[in-house]
Formats: structure tokens, C-alpha cells, sequence
């Protein structure tokens, strides 16, 4: 092997690897972009809407129309349970 193919063949793993890394980084964009359009969905949407983690029952989190429903902070909503609040 010579010392150009060498240099070659670094070249090439190089270029592959930036275009790795390109797709990585539009990916992530796409990730995050996805991440706040759930987010915003979830904050300001109207009808109630409460995360539960189904492990244990426990209120996540709950987005402001939820807030207003139980007239509950963020933080006294997150202490609950889903069974506290609904019983059926």
C-alpha cells in the first residue's frame, strides 16, 4: 500500500463520517423540532390533559387546562395520584 492510497483512504473514511455526522445532526433537529411542537400541544391545548406514569399511577404532569379544572398548582397536582382524582 502507498502512502497516497493511504492518504486516500483516509480521505474517503472522512467524508463518511462527516456525512454521518450531517445526518446525526438533522436528525437530532427533527428530534427536538418534534419535541416542541409535543410540548406546545400539551401546554396549550384546552382540554385536560394529565401524563401518568401507568408504573405507579402518579400524575406526572399536567398541562394549565388541567390546572384550571382542579384549581391545583403544578406542584400540588403532581403530588396525586390518578386514583385520588378519579374515582370510578
Amino acid at each position: 500500500m502507498t502512502e497516497k492510497s493511504t492518504f486516500q483512504e483516509l480521505e474517503l473514511r472522512n467524508k463518511k463520517l462527516e456525512e454521518g455526522y450531517s445526518k446525526c445532526k438533522k436528525t437530532e433537529q427533527a428530534f427536538l423540532e418534534s419535541e416542541e411542537r409535543c410540548k406546545s400541544l400539551f401546554k396549550n391545548n384546552h382540554s385536560i390533559m394529565l401524563l401518568i406514569d401507568y408504573k405507579n399511577a402518579d400524575i406526572v404532569d399536567a398541562n394549565p387546562a388541567a390546572l384550571s379544572y382542579y384549581s391545583w398548582s403544578h406542584d400540588e397536582i403532581t403530588r396525586k395520584k390518578i386514583t385520588d382524582i378519579n374515582i370510578f
